[in-house]
């Protein structure tokens, strides 16, 4: 393809440059590639199905969760003179008629979906007449059964991709461990496919735990957290587990003089959205939310995710603490860490279907973020798949302490991040992160193992696959 024909295009869209890793999935998909691509929020994942629908044939379908998202770029780019439709439960029956009538004339070359519009046989009957060029699944981690969001919905999407003539396919997430990648591979069959993994690191951000020994102290830290220099005069997101913390923690920031509101799944439909309008409009500071709150919320100038309350993984986490800084100035993402609250995080959280003994063993990472006393930034770099060059990040609270200690160089020929290697117990795993004195293993049936190296070496239990 013409680069300037891609810039031209580019323009249009409103755009001046490439992001890192678009132009390549682009040109991918452009020669007719199917491409997973792990790329951080805020790199314009949408910008690439964008653009490249203004350049294919045919039809590009996108799957999402994300309902407010999808009609945010249809509107934009209908501003634009591009015509995109999208399918939607918000949408009225006549709405619907409508818009499917427009990809049935040829009018929209563009149509998002929900997953679970895929799963009505009426809709697919129709469906699979279209000629479809690119069919983009995003949020693709929400397809793996090892995901932190896996939707069963997305299972559909096997089916979907046959019945649309195995069109090329582009999944796209922001966070997903080797495993999940793997998984979703094999799940949406696809072939051979460009795996572009992008700077899952964010410089920008400063990692941080406080450890509190009862809840009366969080209030505490809190306290401490919003007062300090680069929090307290910015926007900010405060993540807590239940609805009833939610609320209580918006009246305990009023108190103390902070606009502030809560979002939770129970509130009413327009009391949720008056609240996210004021925080997007920045008539309000900081909003207390459980996880209903975030998916899909684009709000550039956030300084700072604090966690009241302790996720139960550590994709969960990265995903949520991820939301701040996405203008690229610094920002700050704090946990307040309670031992005993893991046991509740499992609870709220439910089974994704993974199996208990896998979640037990993504708890037990997420306990080793929050008890660790070596960089943060590497632990979560290593948790992704990704090595961390440094020796330091100075850009966590361990690392700003002089506490990180696994920066020791390992022998040339030692384990490294990714290897595939099998354990005389436990099978088949991924080598998620090395240190001088262990190795931490994704196994494909028994979770997250962490191996002393002592004995690992001296038993001969673990050997390259």
């Amino acid at each position: 393809m013409n680069r300037g024909r891609l810039t031209a295009e580019l323009e249009r869209l409103g755009y001046e440059e490439f992001l890192p890793g678009q132009e390549r999935i682009i040109r991918d998909i452009l020669a007719g590639r199917d491409v997973l691509a792990v790329l951080p929020t805020g790199a314009g994942k949408s910008l690439v199905y964008q653009l490249s629908s203004q350049l294919l044939e045919g039809l590009t379908v996108v799957v999402s969760p994300l309902i407010a998202l999808m009609k945010d770029q249809v509107d934009a780019m209908q501003s634009r003179g591009i015509a995109a439709s999208v399918l939607a439960s918000t949408e009225s029956s006549a709405e619907m008629r409508e818009q499917l009538q427009q990809v049935d004339r040829g009018e929209s070359k563009l149509l998002y979906l929900t997953p679970e519009r895929v799963e009505n046989d009426e809709f697919m009957a129709q469906a699979s007449s279209w000629k479809v060029s690119l069919l983009v699944v995003d949020e693709a981690h929400c397809i793996s059964q090892w995901g932190h969001d896996f939707r069963p919905a997305y299972l559909e999407l096997r089916d979907a991709r046959r019945a649309f003539g195995r069109p090329r396919t582009l999944a796209l997430t922001a966070t997903a461990t080797p495993f999940v990648r793997k998984d979703v591979i094999e799940t949406l069959e696809l072939r051979q496919p460009d795996l572009v993994v992008h700077g899952t690191d964010r410089p920008n951000l400063f990692f941080g735990v406080r450890r509190v020994d009862d809840e009366g102290q969080d209030r505490q830290e809190l306290e401490e957290l919003l007062g300090e220099d680069g929090i307290r005069g910015g926007a900010g997101i405060i993540y807590v587990a239940t609805t009833k913390a939610a609320e209580e923690t918006a009246d305990w920031l009023r108190e103390c003089g902070i606009a502030a509101d809560f979002y939770h799944g129970q509130r009413k439909a327009r009391d949720r959205e008056a609240a996210q309008d004021a925080f997007m409009s920045g008539d309000i500071q900081v909003i207390a939310a459980t996880n209903a709150f975030g998916m899909g919320i684009d709000k550039p100038d956030l300084r700072f995710v604090i966690h009241r309350d302790i996720p139960a993984s550590v994709e969960a986490y990265y995903q949520e603490a991820g939301r701040a800084g996405r203008d690229g100035q610094p920002a700050f993402c704090w946990l307040i860490y309670r031992p005993g609250d893991l046991g509740r995080a499992a609870f709220l959280n439910g089974s994704s279907g993974a199996g208990e003994e896998y979640e037990r063993s993504r708890r037990e990472m997420m306990r080793g973020y929050a008890e660790l006393h070596d960089c943060r930034r590497r632990y979560l770099l290593n948790y992704f798949g990704e090595e961390y060059e440094g020796l330091t990040c100075d850009a966590c609270d361990n690392c700003l302490s002089g506490e990180s200690s696994d920066a020791e160089k390992l022998p040339d020929d030692d384990f490294e991040i990714n290897d595939e290697v099998v354990h005389a117990r436990w099978g088949k795993g991924l080598v998620q992160r090395v240190t001088p004195d262990s190795l931490t293993v994704l196994f494909e049936e028994a979770g997250y193992k962490v191996l002393a190296r002592d004995i690992v070496e001296s038993q001969g239990l673990l050997r390259r696959a």
